[in-house]
C-alpha cells in the first residue's frame, strides 16, 4: 500500500510542470490582452484628436456633410502608414511657424534691375529686364497654359462671423482670389483655367495628395498647361479667451501683412517654395523673378520667398509652378482682392517674358 501511495505521489509531482506551463500561456495571453486594449485605447484617444482638430478648422457651414463619411476618411488617415517621402510631399500646415521656414527679401541676381515706364506711366514688355537662371517656354497661345487652383481653398478672410479662419463661402476665402486673378491674366491675352474644387473638405489632411489628383487630371485633358498657380493665404495663430480680443488682435496683426499700393490699403503676398521637389533650382528662380518683377512694380508688396524646411507643395509637376500666399487671416478681403489684381499684373509680365 505504500508503495502504491508512494507512487501516486511521484506521478503527482509531474503535475505542478504541466501546471507551471499552463499558467504560462495564461500569463502570455493575458499579456496580450492588455497590449490589445492599450492599443485600442490609444487608437480611440488619437481618433478623438484627430476628430476635434478638424472640427476646429473647419467653418459650421460644412455641417451639412455625411459625418459618417468624415469618421471613414479620418480612420483611413489614421492608420495610413506614411513614408518619409509621402510626409515630405504632404506638408499641410505650419506656414507660420517661424522656425520652419527661410524668408529670402534681397535678390542678388536682380540687384540691377530697374523696370523702365514711359512718361504715362506705362510699362513697356520690351523695357523689362531678362529672367534669370529659367529657360523660356514655348506653348500654344490659342489653348489654355495656366492653371490656377487651391489645395485650402476653404482659407479665409476678415471679417468672419466667428474667430473661425476657414469658410466654405466662396465669396469669402481664397477661392473669389483666384476668380480676380484669372481675369486679370485672361485681360491680359493669357488662356487661364481656374480650378475651384475645395481639396482641404472634409479635413486638411491629404489635401496635397487630392489637389494633385486635380492637376494630373486637368493636365492630362489640356496638356498645354505649363504655368500652375496654388493660391492660398498665409496665417497667424491668435490666442483669445474672448471674441473681441480676438478681434482687437486680428486688427493689431493686420498691419504686419498690409502695405499702401497707389493710395490704397492692400495685403502684401509671398511665394512659398517647397525644398524636396527635383525641380527645386527651376522653381526658385521663377519665384525669385516675380518677386523681382513685383519689387520694382510694386515695391513693397511682395514680403519674400519662403523655403520650407520640408516638402514638394505638387511643385515637381512644372518648373514654372508657384505658391502664392495672398494675405493672411487677418486681413480683410478687400485688401486681398485689391492685392490679387496686382498680382494678376505682375503675372502678366512675368509670363509674357517666359513665353517665345
Amino acid at each position: 500500500m505504500r508503495r502504491r501511495g508512494s507512487m501516486r505521489r511521484k506521478t503527482r509531482f509531474k503535475n505542478p510542470k504541466n501546471s507551471f506551463k499552463n499558467n504560462k500561456s495564461i500569463y502570455i495571453i493575458i499579456a496580450l490582452i492588455c497590449m490589445i486594449g492599450l492599443n485600442i485605447v490609444y487608437m480611440t484617444i488619437t481618433l478623438s484628436k484627430n476628430i476635434k482638430a478638424s472640427i476646429s478648422i473647419q467653418n459650421e457651414d460644412f455641417s451639412q456633410e455625411n459625418n459618417l463619411d468624415k469618421v471613414g476618411i479620418l480612420l483611413k488617415e489614421i492608420f495610413n502608414k506614411k513614408d518619409k517621402k509621402q510626409a515630405k510631399e504632404d506638408v499641410e500646415t505650419g506656414y507660420e511657424t517661424v522656425e520652419d521656414f527661410i524668408i529670402i527679401d534681397n535678390l542678388e541676381e536682380y540687384e540691377n534691375f530697374i523696370v523702365v515706364r514711359d512718361p504715362s506711366g506705362e510699362i513697356n514688355l520690351e523695357d523689362i529686364p531678362e529672367p534669370v537662371n529659367i529657360k523660356k517656354i514655348k506653348v500654344d497661345k490659342t489653348r489654355p497654359y495656366i492653371l490656377a487652383f487651391h489645395t485650402h481653398a476653404n482659407e479665409g478672410y476678415q471679417p468672419l462671423k466667428k474667430p473661425i479662419n476657414y469658410t466654405s463661402d466662396n465669396n469669402q476665402n481664397v477661392t473669389s482670389i483666384g476668380d480676380i486673378f484669372s481675369k486679370v491674366l485672361e485681360n491680359g491675352s493669357h488662356k487661364i483655367i481656374h480650378n475651384k474644387t475645395h481639396h482641404d473638405v472634409p479635413s486638411f489632411n491629404k489635401s496635397y495628395s487630392r489637389s494633385l489628383n486635380t492637376i494630373k487630371t486637368e493636365m492630362a485633358k489640356e496638356g498645354n498647361l505649363k504655368f500652375l498657380f496654388d493660391i492660398h493665404r498665409d496665417g497667424v495663430q491668435i490666442k483669445a479667451n474672448t471674441d473681441k480680443e480676438y478681434f482687437e488682435k486680428i486688427k493689431k496683426n493686420a498691419e504686419k501683412f498690409s502695405t499702401t499700393i497707389d493710395g490704397k490699403d492692400v495685403a502684401t503676398f509671398s511665394l512659398v517654395v517647397g525644398p524636396d521637389s527635383a525641380n527645386f533650382k527651376e522653381n526658385l528662380s521663377y519665384a525669385k523673378y516675380i518677386k523681382a518683377v513685383s519689387d520694382a512694380v510694386y515695391p513693397g508688396l511682395c514680403k519674400g520667398i519662403i523655403i520650407k524646411k520640408v516638402g514638394r507643395f505638387n511643385q515637381y509637376l512644372s518648373d514654372y509652378s508657384a505658391l502664392i500666399e495672398v494675405g493672411a487671416n487677418v486681413n480683410t478681403i478687400d485688401q486681398s482682392k485689391e492685392t490679387a489684381k496686382l498680382i494678376g499684373e505682375i503675372l502678366n509680365i512675368v509670363i509674357s517674358k517666359l513665353i517665345l
